[in-house]
């Protein structure tokens, strides 16, 4: 599978802040994903600082040491190749105080790669519950999860 180059570098950057942060089994195995009824759902986080200015600015992202960026990816696991499949994606996510905060995804659609982005501010050492809505004309599902946030030294 080819990926586009804003993929590949979100991947890479991906991959470093993995190896710093305590693993779950699913990256432990490599990837970090949920497989919901017929899809596989890819998804990562990446601190702002780590896009290159022109990157962020391509994508109108907010680069600063106190905001992350969520990269969502859906894939048809029913067919054989995995496609992409062009979905609604939709979340909040909420903090430690139950306080709730909507996620504005964007999507970007680079060859046959579909991918949701949405970036969003946090406290330094914060724990966030992931809530993100899937949605397609035949099929809807909930990705969850949750994820540790710092801000970022660069």
């Amino acid at each position: 599978m080819n990926f586009p180059k804003f993929s590949t570098y979100l991947l890479a950057l991906a991959a470093v802040l993995f190896l710093s942060a305590k693993p779950t089994l699913a990256q432990e195995q490599g990837a970090r994903f949920q497989r919901l009824g017929g899809w596989e759902v890819h998804f990562n986080t990446v601190a702002t600082t780590f896009l290159e200015p022109s990157i962020a600015a391509q994508y109108n992202i907010r680069r600063s040491s106190a905001r992350s960026l969520l990269n969502i990816a859906v894939l048809d696991a029913t067919v054989a190749g995995k496609p992409a499949v062009d979905a609604e994606v939709t979340g909040s996510f909420l903090n430690v105080l139950g306080q709730r905060r909507t996620l504005n995804f964007t999507r970007v659609q680079e060859g046959e790669a579909i991918y949701f982005i949405a970036d969003f501010g946090h406290d330094d050492d914060e724990n966030l519950r992931f809530f993100i809505d899937i949605e397609t004309e035949n099929s809807s599902q909930e990705l969850r999860f949750n994820d540790q946030f710092y801000h970022s030294i660069n």
